[in-house]
Parts: structure tokens; sequence; C-alpha cells
């Protein structure tokens, strides 16, 4: 049976709105975003997918490509 209250990198920003994105790099920096607040700032289309998102992402502390991301209804790792 289908898990429809599961999020899924396919959604798009619009569906997961104050959502958060969990974030883990190798360099073990780690960050939770609110993809609200990621969307405004960086004045992204509603129907871009979260997945997009992801694949744009590079840590802030050694600048390489994300190492794990995913998304939660609350901001806990």
């Amino acid at each position: 049976m289908a898990d429809y209250g599961r999020p899924q990198p396919a959604d798009p920003l619009w569906y997961r709105r104050g959502w958060f994105l969990r974030i883990r790099c190798d360099c073990g920096h780690k960050v939770i975003l609110p993809l609200d607040d990621i969307a405004h700032f960086h004045r992204l289309p509603s129907k871009m997918l979260v997945y997009d998102v992801i694949q744009r992402l590079r840590c802030s502390k050694c600048g390489s490509k994300t190492a794990e991301a995913d998304i939660a209804p609350r901001p806990k790792f």
C-alpha cells in the first residue's frame, strides 16, 4: 500500500511548504533549513522539484556537493 504522506524527491516545492531540508556533508557539517526559506531566498519557482534543489546544494564549509539530504516535517536530526 502506498504511503502518500511520505515525502518524495519528485514532490514540487509548493507541495512541501512548511517542511525542512536536513543536510549532512561528508566533512561532518550538518544543517536544517526550512524549504520555504530556501525557495524564497533563491527565488526558486514553486513548481521546482525537491530533487532539483538537493542536486544544487553545496556545503558552506568545504564547498563539496552534499553527501546526504532529505526532507522532514519537523527540524530534527
